[in-house]
Protein backbone atom coordinates (compact mmCIF):
# COMPACT_ATOMS: atom_id res chain seq x y z
CA UNK A 1 0.00 0.00 0.00
CA UNK A 2 1.09 3.79 -0.13
CA UNK A 3 0.98 6.00 2.21
CA UNK A 4 0.63 9.82 1.38
CA UNK A 5 0.41 12.48 3.95
CA UNK A 6 -2.86 14.79 3.69
CA UNK A 7 -2.46 18.13 5.99
CA UNK A 8 -0.98 16.40 8.88
CA UNK A 9 -3.30 13.14 9.12
CA UNK A 10 -1.84 9.56 7.46
CA UNK A 11 -4.05 8.48 4.54
CA UNK A 12 -3.88 5.33 3.40
CA UNK A 13 -4.58 4.39 -0.62
CA UNK A 14 -4.95 1.60 -2.69
CA UNK A 15 -4.37 1.27 -6.12
CA UNK A 16 -7.52 1.15 -8.46
CA UNK A 17 -7.99 -0.64 -11.79
CA UNK A 18 -9.18 2.53 -14.00
CA UNK A 19 -8.05 1.33 -17.56
CA UNK A 20 -7.17 -1.07 -20.46
CA UNK A 21 -5.11 0.74 -23.55
CA UNK A 22 -4.65 -1.51 -26.48
CA UNK A 23 -3.18 -0.43 -29.61
CA UNK A 24 -5.87 -0.70 -32.62
CA UNK A 25 -5.29 -1.11 -36.54
CA UNK A 26 -8.17 0.47 -37.08
CA UNK A 27 -9.79 2.64 -34.00
CA UNK A 28 -13.46 3.32 -35.54
CA UNK A 29 -14.20 0.11 -36.60
CA UNK A 30 -13.37 -1.38 -32.86
CA UNK A 31 -14.58 1.43 -31.60
CA UNK A 32 -17.87 0.84 -33.41
CA UNK A 33 -17.45 -3.32 -32.46
CA UNK A 34 -17.24 -1.95 -28.42
CA UNK A 35 -20.19 0.40 -29.24
CA UNK A 36 -22.63 -1.89 -30.36
CA UNK A 37 -21.79 -5.53 -28.99
CA UNK A 38 -20.92 -3.87 -25.51
CA UNK A 39 -22.84 -0.95 -24.96
CA UNK A 40 -20.12 1.17 -24.36
CA UNK A 41 -19.89 4.97 -25.30
CA UNK A 42 -17.22 7.08 -26.29
CA UNK A 43 -16.38 9.59 -23.92
CA UNK A 44 -13.21 10.99 -24.58
CA UNK A 45 -10.98 11.60 -28.04
CA UNK A 46 -7.91 13.25 -28.95
CA UNK A 47 -4.97 13.12 -31.08
CA UNK A 48 -1.14 13.05 -29.58
CA UNK A 49 1.31 13.64 -31.80
CA UNK A 50 -0.79 12.80 -35.12
CA UNK A 51 -1.87 9.58 -33.00
CA UNK A 52 -5.69 9.60 -32.39
CA UNK A 53 -6.82 8.04 -28.83
CA UNK A 54 -10.47 6.83 -27.83
CA UNK A 55 -11.90 6.26 -24.57
CA UNK A 56 -14.94 4.08 -24.03
CA UNK A 57 -16.58 3.33 -21.10
CA UNK A 58 -19.76 1.92 -19.65
CA UNK A 59 -22.53 4.64 -19.71
CA UNK A 60 -22.57 6.73 -16.42
CA UNK A 61 -19.24 4.71 -15.58
CA UNK A 62 -16.32 6.83 -17.29
CA UNK A 63 -14.75 8.07 -13.75
CA UNK A 64 -14.64 4.65 -12.88
CA UNK A 65 -13.59 2.75 -15.61
CA UNK A 66 -12.23 3.39 -19.13
CA UNK A 67 -11.14 1.21 -22.29
CA UNK A 68 -8.33 2.85 -23.92
CA UNK A 69 -7.92 2.45 -27.86
CA UNK A 70 -4.44 3.80 -29.08
CA UNK A 71 -4.81 4.30 -33.19
CA UNK A 72 -1.59 2.21 -35.10
CA UNK A 73 -1.04 -1.37 -34.23
CA UNK A 74 -1.62 -4.77 -36.20
CA UNK A 75 -4.38 -7.26 -35.50
CA UNK A 76 -3.08 -10.25 -33.29
CA UNK A 77 -5.72 -12.63 -33.36
CA UNK A 78 -5.55 -15.13 -30.49
CA UNK A 79 -4.64 -18.49 -31.30
CA UNK A 80 -7.38 -21.18 -30.98
CA UNK A 81 -6.99 -22.42 -27.50
CA UNK A 82 -5.60 -19.46 -25.76
CA UNK A 83 -8.20 -18.29 -23.45
CA UNK A 84 -7.43 -15.07 -22.70
CA UNK A 85 -10.58 -12.28 -22.93
CA UNK A 86 -12.54 -9.04 -22.46
CA UNK A 87 -15.32 -10.49 -20.04
CA UNK A 88 -18.59 -8.55 -20.18
CA UNK A 89 -21.76 -9.53 -17.45
CA UNK A 90 -24.92 -10.05 -19.43
CA UNK A 91 -28.71 -9.72 -17.47
CA UNK A 92 -30.00 -13.38 -18.48
CA UNK A 93 -29.27 -16.57 -20.60
CA UNK A 94 -31.44 -15.07 -23.39
CA UNK A 95 -28.79 -11.78 -23.91
CA UNK A 96 -26.15 -14.26 -24.34
CA UNK A 97 -28.00 -15.88 -27.13
CA UNK A 98 -28.95 -12.75 -28.86
CA UNK A 99 -24.92 -11.03 -28.77
CA UNK A 100 -24.41 -14.51 -30.33
CA UNK A 101 -26.76 -14.26 -33.05
CA UNK A 102 -26.21 -10.43 -33.39
CA UNK A 103 -22.45 -11.46 -33.71
CA UNK A 104 -22.38 -14.47 -35.90
CA UNK A 105 -19.76 -12.55 -38.07
CA UNK A 106 -17.43 -12.69 -34.99
CA UNK A 107 -18.48 -15.65 -33.25
CA UNK A 108 -15.56 -17.38 -31.36
CA UNK A 109 -17.26 -19.17 -28.74
CA UNK A 110 -20.85 -20.61 -29.47
CA UNK A 111 -22.79 -20.23 -26.47
CA UNK A 112 -22.37 -22.48 -23.49
CA UNK A 113 -22.39 -23.56 -20.10
CA UNK A 114 -20.27 -24.53 -17.38
CA UNK A 115 -20.20 -24.91 -13.60
CA UNK A 116 -20.17 -22.13 -11.27
CA UNK A 117 -18.52 -19.64 -11.12
CA UNK A 118 -18.17 -20.02 -15.07
CA UNK A 119 -21.94 -19.75 -16.01
CA UNK A 120 -23.76 -19.64 -19.63
CA UNK A 121 -21.09 -17.84 -22.43
CA UNK A 122 -20.34 -16.80 -25.55
CA UNK A 123 -17.48 -14.97 -26.76
CA UNK A 124 -16.91 -12.74 -30.26
CA UNK A 125 -13.62 -11.50 -31.57
CA UNK A 126 -13.30 -7.93 -32.16
CA UNK A 127 -11.68 -6.15 -35.31
CA UNK A 128 -7.84 -6.79 -33.88
CA UNK A 129 -8.85 -10.22 -32.57
CA UNK A 130 -9.45 -9.91 -29.39
CA UNK A 131 -11.47 -12.69 -27.42
CA UNK A 132 -14.58 -10.47 -26.25
CA UNK A 133 -16.98 -13.36 -23.47
CA UNK A 134 -20.37 -12.47 -22.77
CA UNK A 135 -21.39 -14.43 -19.73
CA UNK A 136 -24.48 -14.72 -17.37
CA UNK A 137 -24.32 -16.29 -14.28
CA UNK A 138 -20.88 -15.41 -12.98
CA UNK A 139 -20.66 -13.82 -9.36
CA UNK A 140 -19.78 -10.88 -10.87
CA UNK A 141 -21.22 -7.90 -12.54
CA UNK A 142 -25.72 -7.07 -12.08
CA UNK A 143 -27.34 -8.83 -9.74
CA UNK A 144 -29.07 -11.54 -11.60
CA UNK A 145 -32.48 -12.58 -10.13
CA UNK A 146 -31.81 -11.38 -6.79
CA UNK A 147 -29.81 -14.43 -5.24
CA UNK A 148 -26.15 -15.24 -6.36
CA UNK A 149 -26.01 -18.25 -8.76
CA UNK A 150 -25.08 -20.77 -6.30
CA UNK A 151 -28.09 -20.39 -3.86
CA UNK A 152 -30.35 -19.92 -6.92
CA UNK A 153 -28.81 -23.78 -7.58
CA UNK A 154 -29.10 -25.21 -3.94
CA UNK A 155 -32.60 -23.19 -2.93
CA UNK A 156 -30.81 -21.46 -0.46
CA UNK A 157 -32.56 -18.12 0.43
CA UNK A 158 -30.56 -15.56 1.20
CA UNK A 159 -30.88 -12.47 -1.34
CA UNK A 160 -27.96 -11.49 -3.05
CA UNK A 161 -26.94 -7.98 -2.42
CA UNK A 162 -25.62 -5.45 -5.05
CA UNK A 163 -21.99 -5.04 -4.27
CA UNK A 164 -21.46 -1.76 -5.89
CA UNK A 165 -23.92 -0.50 -4.30
CA UNK A 166 -23.76 -2.60 -0.81
CA UNK A 167 -22.12 -1.02 2.53
CA UNK A 168 -18.04 -1.81 2.66
CA UNK A 169 -19.01 -3.33 5.82
CA UNK A 170 -21.65 -5.78 4.36
CA UNK A 171 -18.71 -7.65 2.36
CA UNK A 172 -19.70 -10.15 -0.26
CA UNK A 173 -20.23 -14.08 1.22
CA UNK A 174 -17.32 -16.34 -0.38
CA UNK A 175 -19.37 -18.18 -2.88
CA UNK A 176 -19.89 -14.63 -4.45
CA UNK A 177 -16.42 -14.71 -5.51
CA UNK A 178 -14.92 -16.49 -8.57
Amino acid sequence: MNETETAGTRALFRPAFTHMAFHTADIDKTAAFYMRFCGMENVHERENDGIRVIWLAEPGKEHEFVFVLIAGGRPDPQPEHDMSHLGFALESRKAVDEIAEKGKAHLFWEPRDLPPPVGYFCALKDPDGRVVEFSYGQPLGPPQGGLCRQCRRSGSAHARSDRRSAPASAGPRSHDRA
